[in-house]
């Protein structure tokens, strides 16, 4: 889920299309060094920076009658992750698209074929200039509320550097991870952006949690359409639960204050969610067995991301994982539990289930049967040194478990890329 900073004083000065502006929007940023959290040696950093170029931009245009910077928009690694974010979930939303959109909405109309939600802003444009406004103020409070709700779940070493981008195009509300990149959709946050602050917030520390994963936790392909097997079926349904149950537990949505559409529909699900964990834990376990009772396991997956992990399914599974990262964490220690991150998914499976039946307790109920034969045997495939029994067996592990090319720290630089 995804958002800039003070409010530009530069005005544009014939350098085209607001080209100071957007790289005035470039430079505000949150770092939290490891010496606030360890105190190590090796500093772990996490630098955060909120950037509004893109918004900006796209409201300098709308309403104009300006020429559509093509060659900036095309060039804007923001802007490529988005429209393949799109592109991923419907084929007409393109760069193309998203090019006559705006050249549509330049002239103050609305595309017939709206579908990167141009109308809205042609409608009202000043209630999303107020909505910008208003997070690039907030800015430093979202950054400094990120990092420091991040850096306790990230290794004592590790370097991050990412910037969010706020959207006002295309998803109408929450956020989205892309290539690296994460944003903050806005749509819906412009009727009350002020209540909505604490749920902004929330939601920037979960998408922000996933780009961290992709920097520590163990790779692996997110996509259906590679899944070849049932145990290849099992592992992505294992890696859902594990991402997604992280990003919640370091971004408790129970902790949302305020009232608005994000606000609702967020604590909604959480309380909702919460108040369930026994069952929804249990339909994991279902889900190992519907996926291993049929051939059509693609077909079956993609209806348990949908009934689990999609908001017509009120995201249940985001519950019953960030449920049993969080009994890991009680029974093993936090230490352990970032180890645990950096192993495949199945050991966050089998690590749990460990958990569990040391120490059971109302929520955090065993795993069934089959998911653990499953995951079990998947485990028994991998390479020596990636199962979690390392992490826990010794306090020294939480830094030394997973292979060396897994374990070593790079510094993520998305913005240069």
């Amino acid at each position: 889920m995804q958002a800039s900073r003070t409010v530009d004083p530069l005005t544009d000065v014939g350098v085209g299309s607001g080209f100071l502006r957007r790289i005035a929007s470039a430079f505000v940023g949150f770092t939290l060094g490891a010496t606030a959290v360890t105190g190590a040696a090796n500093a772990q950093r996490i630098d955060l920076n909120i950037d509004s170029s893109l918004a900006d931009y796209l409201l300098e245009v709308v309403c104009s009658g300006e020429k559509v910077d093509e060659a900036y928009l095309r060039s804007s690694p923001f802007v490529q992750a988005q429209v393949r974010h799109h592109t991923s979930l419907s084929p007409v939303r393109n760069m193309d698209a998203l090019l006559a959109g705006l050249e549509v909405a330049s002239r103050c109309e609305i595309p017939e074929r709206d579908v990167f939600r141009f109308g809205p802003i042609v409608e009202d444009k000043g209630r999303f200039e107020a909505t910008v406004d208003f997070l690039k103020i907030r800015a430093p409070e979202i950054e400094r509320f990120v990092v420091t709700s991040l850096a306790p779940y990230a290794p004592e070493d590790f370097d991050f550097s990412g910037a969010m981008a706020l959207s006002i195009i295309g998803n109408p509300c929450g956020g989205f991870a892309s290539e690296g990149y994460f944003f903050l959709a806005i749509n819906c946050l412009t009727a009350g952006y002020e209540e909505e602050f604490s749920a902004i917030k929330v939601v920037s520390a979960h998408e922000v949690f996933h780009a961290l994963q992709h920097g520590f936790f163990y790779p692996g392909s997110f996509e259906l359409e590679g899944v070849e097997s049932h145990d290849e079926a099992l592992e992505l349904l294992f890696r859902w639960v594990m991402f997604e149950g992280t990003a919640e537990l370091v971004a408790d949505s129970r902790q949302i204050e305020g009232s608005g559409v994000l606000t609702d529909f967020l604590t909604g699900f959480a309380e909702s969610g919460y108040q369930q964990i026994p069952l929804y834990i249990d339909l994991i376990s279902y889900a190992g067995e519907i996926l291993t009772a049929g051939d059509d396991y693609s077909d079956r997956l993609a209806n348990i991301y949908k009934l689990g992990f999609a908001g017509g399914g009120r995201q249940a599974l985001y519950y019953a994982g960030a449920t049993m990262a969080s009994h890991m964490d009680k029974t093993y220690g936090r230490e352990a539990l970032i180890c645990i991150f950096r192993l495949p998914p199945e050991q966050f499976v089998r690590a749990y289930q460990a958990a569990a039946l040391r120490s059971a307790s109302e929520e955090a109920v065993p795993l069934g049967q089959t998911i653990m034969m499953g995951a079990d045997r998947i485990s028994r495939k991998r390479e020596d040194g990636l199962a979690f029994e390392r992490c826990v067996n010794s306090a020294t592990l939480g830094r030394r478990s997973a292979p060396d090319a897994i374990s070593r720290r790079k510094a993520l630089r998305w913005d240069d890329e």
